[in-house]
């Protein structure tokens, strides 16, 4: 049986706790969504394994 892989997603991760916190996560070979309302300060993440990601607000409606 293969493990299955964590996704967390981090909510304001450009801010000056979410961006440290989603990069650690990243580090540690969690699968990381991260959203900011500035997109490129949550970009710097990619080079650690983060992904990005701008549909946030629309998803989030969609559940509703």
């Amino acid at each position: 049986m293969m493990a299955s892989q964590e996704t967390v997603a981090v909510v304001g991760a450009g801010g000056m706790m979410g961006f440290p916190m989603a990069r650690n996560l990243a580090r540690s070979g969690i699968s990381v969504r991260a959203w900011n309302r500035s997109r490129d300060k949550a970009e710097p993440l990619a080079k650690d394994g983060g992904r990005s990601v701008t549909a946030l607000r629309r998803r989030l409606r969609a559940r509703a």
